[in-house]
């Protein structure tokens, strides 16, 4: 039975690491390592990593200084031996029989990497979605273009063989970092598997850099993964206009962080920010924004206080909910 590493990326997770590894010791797919690469945690979690080591031989631990989470995961990519592998965050957990139920399949049809479906999970409650169960293969096209064509994208819900992962490898010191790599993988395929059979707990943190609407270089970081995405498809001739409504939505985003902030650090941001609208923002179709963001993109360079008076309003908006706890 060929071997797979689960990559778990650790800083800063004493409350959650327990759950998480347990996940991955309680699958029964008899041949996996458990790759846990301490990012340089400040808190327990590294303490926490070789306790749960000295217990299960076959969690490997790696220790290094904080590079960020792409650094964290491209060293697990470096280190591990499996001929498969799998992305877990710490913060978040497997359901039971995942790779026992989806290994095969993946082998049996050949396939470069397999795809399976996650839940939300916020404040103890999870998002009710349906779920068919429905398995599907798509070749590479077909696949790249269902990547391209999602307004974000993971890496923690695929199974991956070596070919996907290729000489890929995450960008460090970036945000967004799954945007920025995931259609990378595809591109590195044949054939990719989707199964919507939830095997995957995602828990919502508030704290995440990601989901913090106003963190300017967070913004711009994910502006520079959609312009690379909508270059790509260019380039490759791929179905474009979609992925550019996200590159537009994506710059006004970070136009309403830069608003939000009144940072005077800022102004080498708007000024790219405003640099790349004015390049891109003919290129777009207005079904593919919502009413928001068509409002913004209207009043860009013309009515900008709209912007202004609506990015300060949805940011007192967010504290007020995080200081009430609504």
């Amino acid at each position: 039975m060929k071997k797979l590493s689960v990559v778990v990326p650790v800083y800063n997770v004493e409350e959650y690491l327990k759950r998480c590894v347990d996940s991955i010791i309680n699958q029964n797919y008899p041949n996996i390592e458990i790759i846990l690469v301490d990012d340089g945690s400040k808190d327990s979690s590294g303490k926490i990593c070789d306790i749960l080591a000295a217990k299960d031989k076959r969690i490997k631990v790696i220790h290094q200084s904080n590079g960020g989470l792409s650094a964290a995961r491209n060293t697990g990519i470096d280190n591990a031996t499996g001929d498969y592998i799998d992305f877990l965050d710490s913060d978040d957990e497997l359901l039971p029989n995942v790779f026992n139920d989806l290994i095969p399949l993946l082998e049996q049809n050949n396939l470069d990497i397999m795809i399976y479906a996650s839940q939300k999970i916020k404040k103890g409650k999870i998002k009710k979605e349906k779920h068919t169960g429905q398995f599907v293969i798509w070749d590479r096209k077909t696949a790249l273009i269902n990547d391209l064509s999602n307004d974000g994208g993971c890496v923690w819900n695929k199974v991956y063989t070596r070919k996907a992962i290729g000489n890929v490898r995450f960008p460090v010191g970036r945000l967004f970092e799954d945007t920025a790599t995931g259609y990378k993988f595809v591109a590195n395929c044949n054939k990719v598997g989707f199964i919507d059979k939830v095997y995957h707990n995602y828990y919502y943190n508030p704290n995440s850099i990601t989901n913090t609407s106003f963190n300017v270089k967070a913004r711009w970081d994910y502006v520079i993964a959609r312009e690379e995405i909508y270059n790509y498809c260019v380039y490759n001739k791929l179905p474009s206009e979609k992925v550019n409504g996200f590159l537009i939505k994506a710059l006004l985003s970070c136009l309403t962080a830069i608003y939000a902030n009144n940072d005077k650090n800022n102004k080498i941001y708007y000024e790219k920010v405003c640099k790349l609208l004015n390049k891109y923002k003919n290129n777009y179709n207005s079904k593919n924004l919502g009413f928001k963001y068509k409002v913004f993109l209207f009043s860009f360079g013309k009515v900008d206080l709209i912007h202004k008076i609506s990015a300060k309003l949805s940011k007192y908006a967010k504290l007020a909910k995080r200081k009430f706890k609504i």
